[in-house]
């Protein structure tokens, strides 16, 4: 049976300045989505570039929360950033289905749809810091800070005619930066 919907998000903090957890757990997770039908694909969001993209409810809001900060020098607060590296796609600012790399994966894979982040409640895509949305500095020396997002199946192809269903699977990173 395939896991529809399973989506697999890791993040990775490299200087290691905060002690960071994602729904209460370790940097790395593992976030399983409901499935969505292809014709529920009817939110309007839009990418970094501005363009829009038909994209379905809040499908799962992902806490990352840091605590026990060392900010670097001159620094006083922090916000959470999406990468564009990675399994990205810095075009749509979405996360593309890795399960489409490989030839034992292609045939039960989802096509034309992917995987976004955006604000609660937001309706811009979120990667990297040249999103049309300001990002949320906070101040994590003193007490622990969360920040919430939700997460998006987001339809990339042109039509929704040329969305084929299958199961889903991606690697979000995030970097955690200064102010």
């Amino acid at each position: 049976m395939a896991a529809d919907g399973q989506i697999r998000i890791n993040g990775e903090v490299t200087s290691k300045t905060c002690e960071v957890a994602i729904n209460g757990a370790t940097t790395s997770a593992l976030l399983s989505l409901d499935a969505v039908a292809i014709q529920d694909l009817k939110t309007p969001l839009r990418s970094a570039r501005g363009t829009s993209h038909d994209a379905s409810r809040n499908m799962r809001t992902v806490d990352v929360t840091l605590q026990n900060c060392s900010l670097p020098s001159g620094k006083s607060k922090v916000a959470v950033s999406f990468d564009s590296s990675g399994y990205a796609d810095a075009n749509t600012s979405t996360y593309r289905n890795i399960l489409l790399d490989s030839v034992n994966t292609m045939d039960l894979a989802a096509k034309g749809v992917q995987i976004g982040f955006t604000k609660p409640a937001g309706t811009d895509l979120l990667m990297d810091m040249n999103t049309l949305s300001e990002p949320d500095y906070k101040d994590p020396v003193t007490s622990a800070q969360t920040f919430s997002f939700e997460t998006h199946y987001v339809q990339t192809a042109a039509n929704v005619a040329d969305v084929t269903a299958g199961d889903m699977e991606t690697v979000a990173t995030f970097s955690l930066v200064y102010m």
